[in-house]
């Protein structure tokens, strides 16, 4: 489990965090949502112990991360911020090699290579292995990064639990891979020694795939729970200044949102 207690951070008069606390259980779709500026990258870089200069507390398993070495932390926890650059031409089979990187001293050993190898498979590229990541799209680059952090936290079977973390990952994604990703991380869920935690623009994907929204807002939460929960008529008013129309089914469990 990812918990947080009373995370609050500061730039110098303005607060972007305030008095935020949550809990992300692991086998489940963990998602942030909230309009440009509430503060939802903030929070991801605070958990992922990217950010310092916090007051709070965040745990892994119960575990303060601060008292955490960087390696023990990139052994179990991944990240995909927004921005990854890679500054000099790599293949891509090597860009996903560097997920392992914590894992090993000098030399990668069989499994690595063979997690690597699957990492890029069930991301479909095969036939982009030994390409220059330089001259991949947009996208293409994406889906690279993704078998990448993926490759960084791969289930080998040990009982720690492991986090992923995820901020605004379907940029640069046609329709067809955002959807593919999502289905993709579903199946990762099932083993429920995983924490996923992302940023989402998307309000529709949330109310497909999410099991726990966390919803942001001026650095504060104004709501946490399931989507009928969370995905209210106020609060997106209040989030996002948009009058929603709520579209249910016959158990008034909500479909999507109409904007």
């Amino acid at each position: 489990m990812l918990t947080a207690q009373h995370i609050t951070y500061s730039i110098g008069e303005k607060t972007l965090l305030n008095d935020v606390s949550l809990a992300f259980e692991p086998g489940q779709m963990n998602l942030i949502i909230g309009a440009n500026g509430a503060g939802k990258s903030t929070l991801m870089r605070v958990l992922s112990g990217l950010c310092a200069g916090y007051t709070g507390e965040v745990l892994y398993d119960r575990r303060n991360i601060r008292l955490m070495k960087e390696n023990e932390l990139a052994v179990n926890r991944a990240v995909l911020s927004q921005q990854v650059e890679v500054a000099f031409p790599m293949s891509v089979g090597d860009v996903v090699m560097m997920g392992r990187y914590p894992h090993f001293s000098q030399m990668p050993s069989k499994a690595d290579r063979q997690i690597c190898h699957d990492a890029i498979r069930l991301f479909e590229l095969e036939k982009l292995t030994n390409r220059n990541y330089m001259t991949l799209s947009g996208g293409e680059k994406q889906r690279v990064h993704f078998a990448r952090v993926c490759a960084q936290i791969w289930d080998t079977g040990q009982q720690a639990c492991r986090y992923l973390l995820l901020d605004e990952p379907l940029t640069f994604l046609d329709i067809h891979y955002q959807l593919d990703l999502m289905e993709k991380l579903s199946l990762m869920l099932r083993n429920n020694r995983l924490v996923v935690l992302g940023v989402l623009h998307d309000l529709n994907l949330a109310i497909k795939y999410a099991h726990h929204i966390l919803l942001l807002h001026e650095g504060r939460i104004i709501a946490q729970g399931t989507k009928k929960e969370v995905l209210t008529a106020e609060n997106i008013k209040t989030a996002f200044r948009i009058e929603p129309k709520i579209v249910t089914d016959e158990m008034k469990e909500i479909i999507y949102l109409l904007i």
